[in-house]
């Protein structure tokens, strides 16, 4: 539901990236949960975690992704989070849960900005 909910909220509030994004939106659910699942479960181990982390941020150039997109993005995680975590949400939680977008954020734009500089986001081809 949580999932659901971010991203009717992240295209209400910024219909311009719904472009960014598959028309069947299951598997888009589906990968956002696991991807936090992920970095949660890596939280403690930095190199698993910036390395993992860096891989999505350079995946991410393939869609069109703009370093000025993970703040709409964040804005958003963090009101779905708010919202279906009612019994556990204060200022606390959501200043770690700040802090943390921030950065998982700043290392998928690090590693998408130094991809750009040796390669484009995606190769034409011809098979």
């Amino acid at each position: 539901k949580a999932t659901s909910y971010f991203y009717a909220l992240l295209f209400l509030r910024h219909p311009d990236l719904r472009a960014l994004f598959p028309a069947a939106m299951d598997a888009q659910r589906d990968r956002l949960f696991k991807a936090l699942l992920t970095a949660a479960r890596h939280a403690e181990d930095a190199a698993t975690l910036t390395a993992y982390l860096s891989r999505l941020g350079r995946g991410h150039r393939k869609y069109g992704t703009l370093p000025e997109h993970y703040p709409a993005v964040g804005e958003c995680l963090i009101a779905a989070l708010g919202r279906y975590a009612p019994d556990t949400w204060n200022e606390a939680a959501e200043a770690a849960w700040v802090r943390t977008y921030t950065t998982i954020s700043q290392i998928m734009i690090d590693a998408a900005a130094e991809d750009e500089e040796r390669s484009p986001a995606w190769w034409q081809a011809e098979i």
